[in-house]
C-alpha cells in the first residue's frame, strides 16, 4: 500500500536480497496502481554491476508514466492493441515498451510470450512480486520454479486480504 508496508522488516530485507540476485523484478499493472513500488534494491548491499530491471505487465499500457517504477531500464509488456498514446508516454518516461500476444483464455498478457521477450533481452532470472491475477497466471502456465510466500496482516491492513491462490491446488 502507498506509504506503508504489509510485511515486517525481515520479509522486506529478504525480498530486496532476492531482487539483487535477479535480472528483473516483475509485477502487474494492478500492483503498480495499488502500491506504486520502486522495484529496486535498497535494503541490502547492492552490486552496481547487477541491477534488476523493473518489468511491468500491462496489457492496455494502463501504467502511469509518473509511477516510481517507470524509468530508464523499465520494460513494460503490453498487448499488440495497447493504446499508442499510453505507450508513447511510457517511452517518453524512459521505459521500453514491448508488445506480446494476449492469452486467449484470460485476455491478459500471454505470460510465456512475455518471458520469451525477456529472454530475448538476456534476462534469465525473474523475481516476480505478483498480485492475485498475475500469480494465478504464472502458476497456471507452469512458469514458476519457487514460491516464497510472505504473509501480511496486522493493524496496517486497510482492506480485507484477497485469496490470491485459493483456486489453485498445491
Amino acid at each position: 500500500p502507498r506509504g506503508g508496508y504489509l510485511t515486517g522488516p525481515a520479509a522486506r530485507t529478504r525480498v530486496h536480497a532476492a531482487r539483487q540476485q535477479s535480472d528483473a523484478v516483475l509485477v502487474g499493472s494492478g500492483t503498480v496502481a495499488a502500491d506504486d513500488p520502486q522495484l529496486d534494491v535498497r535494503l541490502v548491499a547492492a552490486d552496481p554491476d547487477r541491477r534488476p530491471r523493473p518489468v511491468i505487465l500491462a496489457s492496455s499500457a494502463d501504467v502511469a508514466a509518473t509511477a516510481r517504477s517507470v524509468r530508464h531500464g523499465t520494460i513494460v509488456i503490453v498487448a499488440p492493441d495497447a493504446p499508442a498514446l499510453r505507450c508513447a508516454a511510457l517511452v517518453a518516461a524512459g521505459a521500453e515498451v514491448v508488445a506480446v500476444a494476449r492469452d486467449r483464455a484470460t485476455d491478459g498478457i500471454d505470460i510465456r510470450a512475455a518471458l520469451a521477450a525477456l529472454l530475448d533481452r538476456r534476462i534469465l532470472t525473474v523475481f516476480a512480486e505478483p498480485g492475485p491475477r498475475l500469480a494465478r497466471s504464472m502458476l497456471g502456465a507452469g512458469v514458476v520454479d519457487v514460491v516464497e510466500l510472505h504473509v501480511a496482516g496486522g493493524t496496517r491492513m486497510t482492506r480485507p486480504p484477497q485469496p490470491a491462490l485459493s483456486e489453485l491446488a498445491f
